[in-house]
């Protein structure tokens, strides 16, 4: 497996970059607007992550990068670049020609990706011959290898889905998206219903191939603990809009937005003693009909009049970013 091919024409070393991009999806009741105004990039080898509840966009913003948008979802504009190259309009051939091969996902629920009728090393076989000549035999000898390189044994090539343990199947998906050397590999809740000790040692494997191979990672979730543990960015998700970024010690340290501070609360802390865990009022905006204002300020305990009638822009503070007109006031901070 050789080393991933940098992204060219970008600043910095950046292989991803998305600009300006809004989602909506057009349904009978209107058009929901899931994803607005995101803006981010990526560098290789860089592991940025992106948290925010149920229903905030994640996955949708997954699905738009990778070009596996269906209808009634659109991109109504922006832009995503790989390498340079706008993805956003490209046809279904050329993005089956760019997927995989330079931009890879691991979706939500290991199971329901994978054929139940077919052996994980005849479908690692089959994403590799879709895009590379070669020969079956070569394949199956290449999905060994990718296999054990995940932390399996090279056995399981003739393995069925079913006769794997949750961790080994999410394994056995993230060979197949790592088997054609992609650039950018997007990781959609790769944990969910997995115990913590498979979840650490999954995200080790992660970290330890980046390290190795040098491919970027967009790794999604809803849990912000685990991401502070894992990622050099993260970038916090509510109502389709991002709401703050920065480094992930920086957030674990000093998180500037009443949604991120809220969203740690709910967690049990990393370190230190027992702390008592406090749930987010309220419920998620309609994104069907979004808050005129802030789109937490529902939620919030800090909102003033000035949060509920204008949405706050993204200010930007060193490598730290947040979308909050109490933290430019001085009050959001802390």
């Amino acid at each position: 497996m050789a080393t991933p091919r940098a992204g060219e024409g970008l600043e910095r070393g950046e292989t991803l970059r998305v600009q300006g991009l809004d989602v909506d999806y057009v349904t009978e009741e209107g058009v929901v607007a899931a994803v607005r105004d995101m803006a981010f990039s990526l560098r290789a080898g860089e592991i940025v992550g992106i948290a925010g509840e149920s229903g905030c966009g994640k996955s949708t913003l997954a699905h738009a990068v990778c070009g596996l948008l269906r209808p009634p979802a659109r991109i109504r504009r922006g832009r995503v670049e790989l390498g340079g190259q706008d993805l956003v309009g490209l046809s279904e051939r050329a993005m089956r020609s760019i997927r995989w091969e330079r931009i890879a996902i691991v979706p939500q629920s290991a199971m329901n990706n994978l054929s139940p009728v077919l052996r994980v090393g005849d479908q690692i076989a089959d994403a590799m011959l879709a895009h590379r000549p070669g020969t079956r035999a070569e394949a199956r000898e290449k999905a060994r290898g990718l296999l054990q390189m995940v932390g399996m044994s090279r056995r399981h090539v003739a393995s069925y889905p079913h006769e794997l343990s949750g961790g080994m199947r999410q394994r056995a998906v993230i060979a197949m998206a790592l088997a054609l050397n992609p650039e950018v590999l997007v990781l959609d809740e790769p944990t969910t219903a997995l115990d913590v000790i498979v979840q650490a040692a999954i995200l080790g494997t992660i970290r330890d191939l980046r390290d190795q191979f040098g491919f970027a990672v967009l790794l999604i979730t809803h849990d912000l603990p685990l991401l502070l543990q894992t990622v050099d960015r993260i970038l916090v998700m509510y109502g389709g809009g991002l709401v703050e970024s920065g480094s992930a010690d920086g957030i674990w340290r000093r998180p500037r937005h009443p949604y991120t501070r809220a969203l740690l609360g709910a967690f049990p802390p990393l370190t230190g003693p027992r702390a008592r865990l406090e749930a987010i009022r309220g419920m998620p905006p309609n994104l069907l009909r979004p808050p005129a204002g802030c789109a937490f300020a529902p939620r919030c305990p800090l909102a003033g009049e000035a949060c509920r009638r204008q949405r706050p822009p993204l200010a930007v503070q060193g490598d730290a970013a947040a979308a909050c007109w109490r933290w430019e006031a001085g009050e959001g901070e802390g």
